[in-house]
């Protein structure tokens, strides 16, 4: 638990344990400009440094994304856990050939605090249908494997984007009736954090 309050996916307090920290718009907007900053810096440098390997794995992790995503609609657990990890390795294998471990456990890190974000997109975008994700994701692959540094930037940056604008959508439509001057939601039972 303290290492997951020290990459930030809980909050502890002292003699009160530790809970899972509140959402905001404002941490959502900055969580967003932050992946995309630290991405299109990783995949400039994986395409630069990029070999037959690593596109190898690219298009290894986006044909298991695709033969995953063709059940996104399965409501069986396990199925949304290798959705999920399937979906982690093709961003993953994407920046792979970044030869900075640091960029890369830190873009690992911005990923796992934007999935409590991606759930909020996910609803929506279940309701609204507006998204073909699995299109976006073959369209990052085929600009960076022609090695477009910047084509391939402005989509994934693009592809961040959308998400947060769904998950802003879908939390106006949640917590629009809250008082403006309230810009966070507990995600706990009660308006209180749960502890874990």
């Amino acid at each position: 638990m303290n290492r997951l309050a020290a990459e930030g996916l809980l909050v502890q307090t002292d003699r009160r344990g530790f809970a899972v920290p509140v959402i905001s718009r404002e941490d959502l907007v900055d969580l967003t400009q932050a992946r995309c900053w630290v991405a299109e810096v990783a995949l400039r440098e994986a395409i630069r440094c990029g070999d037959d390997r690593w596109e190898e794995g690219v298009v290894l992790a986006l044909h298991r994304l695709d033969r995953l995503s063709a059940d996104h609609e399965s409501t069986v657990p396990e199925s949304k856990i290798r959705l999920e990890s399937a979906h982690r390795a093709f961003h993953s294998a994407l920046l792979g050939a970044c030869p900075s471990k640091r960029l890369l456990l830190y873009s690992e890190q911005l990923f796992d605090l934007a999935n409590r974000y991606r759930s909020l997109a996910r609803a929506l975008n279940a309701v609204l249908n507006k998204r073909d994700r699995t299109q976006e994701h073959h369209e990052i692959a085929r600009l960076t494997l022609a090695r477009d540094s910047s084509g391939a930037c402005a989509l994934l940056t693009q592809h961040f984007q959308t998400t947060c604008d769904i998950a802003l959508a879908y939390w106006d439509e949640l917590y629009g009736h809250i008082d403006p001057a309230r810009k966070s939601v507990d995600p706990g039972p009660k308006s209180t954090a749960e502890t874990v």
